[in-house]
C-alpha cells in the first residue's frame, strides 16, 4: 500500500509538471488537458511501465518551435509520456465516429484542466460506441499480444506481462461492448462485467494473475505460463483457435538461430489466430526469414 501511495504521489507531481508546461507554452490557446487510460486510474497504473497519454484541447495545434519547447519541458517529468493536440472540432469527430479515443476522453480520463470547453462538448455531443469501436479494440488487443510475445522472446519479462494484461483487457472490453453495449473502465469493472456474461472462470483468473504480475518481478517460467494462459483466454473471448504457445515459441526460437528477432505478427484468418515470426537471415537473398505458425 505504501509503495502504491508513493507511486501515486509521484505520478500526481509529474502530471502537475505536465500541466504547467502546457500552460506555460500554449497560454490562452489551451482549453483542456485530459489524461486518458491507465494513468487516470491509480489502482491500475504501474510506475515505470504504464504509458501516460495526455490529450490537450487547443485552439490551434502547436507549431514546430512550440513543440520543441514542450518536448524540452516535458522530458524532465520522467514519464512514458505522449501528448496529442486536438482542436475542439477534432474531438467532436472522435466522439461521433466511434473511435476508442473518444470514449477514453469521455469515460476513461482524469481532467487536469478545463475552461469549460470539454465539459460543454461532452454534454452536447456525448460519445458514440459502434462497430468501429469494437474493431479498433480487436486490433489494439492483437497488437498488444504481438508486443507481449516479442518482449518475452527478447527477455523483457515485466514488459511482456504488462502487454499481456493490456491485450486481454482490450479483448474483454470488446466482448462487453458487443454483449452489453458499453465498455467497462477499470479491471474491477471488467471482472464484474465478465462475471455477468458468465465468461469462463479461467479468463477472469488469467486477467487477475496478469494484473498482479505486472506489479511485481516475474521469472521466465512465470511469464511463459502467463503467455500460454493469456493466448488461451484471448481465444475464448474472441471465439478463435490458436496453435499452442509452446509450438509458437519453439518455432520462433528455432528461427532465431539464424538471426535476431525483428517482429512477431498476429492476424485473424477465418476463426484462427495465425502467428508470423520474422527474423534476420544473412543466408537468405532478402536478408529475412519468416515462419508462419
Amino acid at each position: 500500500m505504501a509503495k502504491a501511495a508513493e507511486n501515486s504521489g509521484r505520478l500526481s507531481d509529474a502530471l502537475s509538471g505536465v500541466l504547467s508546461a502546457l500552460e506555460g507554452v500554449l497560454g490562452d490557446g489551451l482549453r483542456s488537458v485530459v489524461v486518458v487510460g491507465e494513468a487516470s486510474r491509480p489502482d491500475d497504473y504501474v510506475d515505470g511501465l504504464s504509458d501516460v497519454d495526455v490529450i490537450a484541447i487547443v485552439d490551434d495545434r502547436p507549431g514546430p518551435a512550440e513543440r520543441y519547447e514542450l518536448l524540452r519541458r516535458l522530458s524532465v517529468t520522467g514519464l512514458r509520456l505522449s501528448v496529442s493536440y486536438l482542436r475542439p472540432s477534432d474531438l467532436v469527430d472522435l466522439l461521433r465516429s466511434g473511435h476508442p479515443l473518444g470514449w477514453q476522453v469521455a469515460r476513461d480520463s482524469l481532467i487536469l484542466y478545463d475552461d469549460g470547453t470539454l465539459a460543454s462538448l461532452l454534454k452536447e455531443v456525448g460519445v458514440t460506441l459502434n462497430e468501429r469501436t469494437a474493431e479498433a479494440l480487436l486490433r489494439a488487443s492483437l497488437s498488444a499480444l504481438c508486443i507481449a510475445a516479442e518482449s518475452y522472446l527478447r527477455g523483457y519479462l515485466s514488459e511482456s506481462a504488462y502487454w499481456l494484461h493490456r491485450s486481454l483487457r482490450q479483448a474483454a472490453q470488446r466482448l462487453c461492448l458487443i454483449k452489453l453495449g458499453d465498455i467497462p473502465r477499470s479491471d474491477a469493472e471488467i471482472n464484474e462485467a465478465l462475471s455477468s456474461l458468465s465468461a469462463p472462470p479461467a479468463v477472469r483468473a488469467c486477467l487477475s494473475r496478469l494484473a498482479a504480475a505486472r506489479r511485481r518481478g516475474v521469472s521466465n517460467l512465470t511469464v511463459r505460463a502467463l503467455v500460454a494462459s493469456a493466448v488461451r483466454s484471448l481465444c475464448l473471448l474472441l471465439d478463435l483457435s490458436s496453435p499452442d504457445w509452446a509450438l509458437v515459441e519453439a518455432e520462433a526460437v528455432e528461427a532465431m538461430a539464424s538471426g535476431p528477432l525483428i517482429r512477431i505478427g498476429v492476424s485473424v484468418e477465418g476463426r484462427r489466430l495465425r502467428w508470423r515470426v520474422l527474423v534476420a537471415d544473412s543466408e537468405s537473398e532478402s536478408g529475412l526469414r519468416e515462419v508462419v505458425v
